[in-house]
């Protein structure tokens, strides 16, 4: 998948609303699930209901991984572009000085979820 840098801080926002609206969401309904008293016998209802919020919950804690890990490669992504301005800008003369940047961790971040910064 090709996409910007500029589109992928556009998500992490995105992402970090609705990100609050769930979590409120959720927490409403662990409130409902907490002060439900059965209607059956053996609690099954009550148990159906708990196996949902564990669900919301777990979609929940991707939600928030997800856009940490999005934050993560727009960290990264500006501390290289930044060393980059900053080696390009040491450079004297008519005699460049190329330093090797390590980019290994975003390139892996990247790998990871196959995006490729256009």
């Amino acid at each position: 998948m090709d996409i910007s840098i500029n589109k992928v801080k556009m998500v992490i926002d995105e992402l970090q609303a609705a990100e609050m609206t769930y979590k409120r969401q959720l927490d409403a309904f662990e409130r409902i699930v907490y002060e439900y008293r059965s209607m059956e016998k053996e609690g099954n209802d009550k148990r159906t209901l708990k196996k949902i919020s564990d669900d919301l919950n777990s979609e929940y804690q991707s939600m928030k991984k997800l856009r940490k890990v999005l934050s993560e490669v727009v960290r990264e992504y500006d501390n290289t572009e930044k060393a980059i301005i900053k080696n390009i800008s040491n450079t004297s003369g008519s005699s460049p000085v190329f330093k090797r940047i390590d980019i290994e961790k975003t390139q892996a971040i990247l790998r990871k979820f196959h995006i490729n910064i256009i």
